[in-house]
């Protein structure tokens, strides 16, 4: 009998131990933790994101070139000519680009695009999503995965309702090549597999980037 007694209270004690792990609350969610670089307009180029939920982060380096790009058409007066921007982080490693945002359309008397023109363009404030290119003025983002799939603002659907991209700060200069504008900027959207159609969910973005007229 002494053995049965000493049993009972080891057996209570075991379940009220269950009882009270199953009584304990969800631990919370962490945030993810912050970005190993901070944004400024003197610092180095690079985006960071949240992607889904998890941190995502490109910043200029020995494997990470910046890149610039720009295109359009050249009319004769009367009529206007057009140019496109785009700026970006080429991953040497993966050979895609990491990241990518192009900004549409700057009409101008050509053939040359005044430099106060170009910066007026990248002013402060907000940005449509749409497409950049053949004249239209809309606001494109991309970015490659780590196994090399593209993802962007314009591919699948391309709907971004409540997506939103803001100019907060630009710095200008010039140089013997051209016209120079750094933006920083926060963003969020919707992001498009351009082989799928999935979708993944941008948040808490923010950038600075390098843009050139040559």
């Amino acid at each position: 009998m002494r053995t049965l007694f000493l049993a009972i209270p080891a057996f209570a004690m075991l379940l009220s131990g269950c009882k009270k792990d199953e009584d304990d609350p969800t631990p919370p969610v962490t945030n993810p933790p912050p970005p190993s670089f901070t944004l400024t307009l003197n610092g180095s180029q690079g985006v960071q994101m949240l992607i889904d939920g998890a941190m995502v982060g490109i910043s200029e380096g020995d494997l990470v070139i910046p890149f610039y790009q720009e295109d359009g058409v050249i009319n004769q007066l009367p009529e206007l000519s057009t140019r496109f921007y785009g700026a970006g982080l080429y991953n040497s490693t993966t050979e895609a680009n990491g990241f990518l945002m192009q900004l549409g359309t700057l009409d101008f008397e050509g053939p040359v695009v005044v430099p106060q023109d170009f910066w007026n363009f990248f002013a402060t404030g907000t940005r449509v999503y749409g497409p950049a290119t053949s004249g239209l003025d809309g606001l494109e983002l991309e970015w490659t995965d780590d196994a090399g799939a593209l993802w962007s603002t314009r591919c699948g659907s391309g709907i971004q309702s409540g997506s939103v991209f803001n100019i907060t700060e630009v710095s200008t200069s010039v140089d013997k090549l051209g016209a120079i504008v750094r933006i920083l900027a926060s963003f969020n959207c919707k992001l498009y597999n351009c082989s799928t159609g999935a979708t993944k969910v941008v948040s808490s973005g923010m950038l600075m980037l390098e843009f050139r007229d040559f």
